[in-house]
């Protein structure tokens, strides 16, 4: 193509800085062409108008030569030929972009580490379609965070590039509050449970020590858990699989839960005919699992009632199961497993999801349940056995 230049890009290899990529403009009328393409195409305009992503279509030179209308509200753009032939750090604002004719986007030291760039570039080169993220640092100072997917796409004869951005802003402005928020909160509560520890060791503060020190615990479990659960949602829950023995798990189960304020005057009980056995597994993940559906159980179980856990081997698997008297209404049975739902109020409803999620993603088993007025409701984790050797 005429004023395109290949690029040093590479699959596989990191554009370096001090080798970026073209910084070639095609000719104006050649894209003016390009441009009119789409003009020339009111069904492909329509089309890519009526979705919400923001939508830019790249020439070989990374030149805009089309923008959804999703993408003209976003980024405040009154007419498309008031854009056509910039590139997209301009269009959006980047502070690295360059000239104000825009084909300085590319062709600096900062776009060396544009997740954009790499995104485009190998879709062009490899005709693969490519993610990945970007940061836009703005001229105000501020920074926005995007997805960006990268495709071909062939249009009157023509070779482009179809690129689409998210906006996750918010998303990684959380994050990065969720990681300052948790470093913080459990520096602060384990500083608290090593006081605890030191009054349990006064003699005369031992009663008050022991409840301190008992809620600190609590209180770094439910932090651990909170962390864990949003580590597993965005699949980067990493379990520490080892051989454990099941009686050990639902031992500190039934430690735990037996004299829990919700288990008063209801009995939580092992099933005479579970048998031990060793499997592959992360025990605090599996234990945090298990946690939560006795605590289940327990809150649907009435004064008087039982909760019973088995444990058994079944083949090559290991089986945990969790039962109790009562039955799920069916139309919650349905909805049992979905984020957020639950039958007790708003604030509540990530526990059978969330172990459904641990269980399944990070230790490689599965969780089912069943609920009938004959045998109650059971809840049943399987997971693979310890290695023999």
């Amino acid at each position: 193509m005429a004023g395109f230049s290949k690029s040093p890009y590479v699959e596989g290899e990191r554009l370096q800085p001090g080798c970026f990529s073209s910084d070639e403009l095609v000719p104006v009328a050649e894209l003016s062409r390009q441009c009119g393409i789409f003009r020339e195409r009111p069904e492909v305009v329509n089309l890519l108008d009526s979705l919400p992503g923001l939508i830019l279509v790249l020439n070989q030179s990374r030149q805009v030569v089309f923008v959804n209308r999703a993408a003209m509200e976003f980024f405040g753009i009154e007419s498309r030929e008031r854009i056509e032939g910039l590139r997209p750090g301009h269009l959006a604002g980047c502070i690295h972009a360059g000239s104000s004719s825009g084909n300085g986007c590319g062709a600096t030291a900062y776009c060396s580490v544009c997740g954009a760039l790499h995104s485009i570039l190998l879709a062009n080169e490899a005709l693969v379609a490519t993610k990945g993220e970007c940061q836009l640092s703005m001229k105000d100072g501020s920074a926005m965070n995007f997805k960006v997917h990268a495709a071909p796409y062939a249009l009157g004869g023509e070779s482009f590039t179809l690129f689409q951005l998210t906006d996750i802003s918010q998303f990684k402005r959380q994050e990065a509050l969720e990681r300052i928020f948790f470093h913080d909160i459990l520096n602060t509560v384990n500083g608290i449970h090593g006081l605890s520890e030191f009054l349990c060791a006064d003699g005369e503060a031992s009663g008050y020590g022991a409840m301190i020190h008992d809620l600190s615990c609590q209180l770094i479990e439910e932090i651990h858990s909170q962390q864990q659960f949003i580590l597993a949602e965005a699949g980067e829950l990493v379990p520490d699989l080892v051989s454990a023995q099941a009686g050990d798990i639902v031992a500190r189960i039934m430690s735990h839960y037996q004299c829990s304020e919700m288990a008063r005057g209801k009995e939580l009980q092992v099933s005479p005919v579970s048998e031990g056995f060793a499997l592959c597994t992360d025990p605090g993940l599996l234990r945090r699992v298990m946690g939560n559906l006795v605590k289940n159980a327990l809150e649907a179980t009435v004064p008087g009632g039982v909760v019973q856990l088995e444990f058994f081997r079944s083949e090559d698997r290991g089986i945990f199961r969790v039962r109790n008297e009562g039955v799920i209404p069916p139309e919650v049975q349905l909805q049992i497993f979905k984020r957020s739902y639950s039958t007790k109020g708003t604030q509540r409803g990530l526990g059978t999801y969330s172990s459904k999620l641990i269980t399944e993603q990070s230790l490689m088993g599965q969780l089912n349940f069943s609920s009938d007025p004959v045998y109650g409701t059971v809840f049943t984790v399987s997971l693979p056995l310890a290695p023999s050797n």
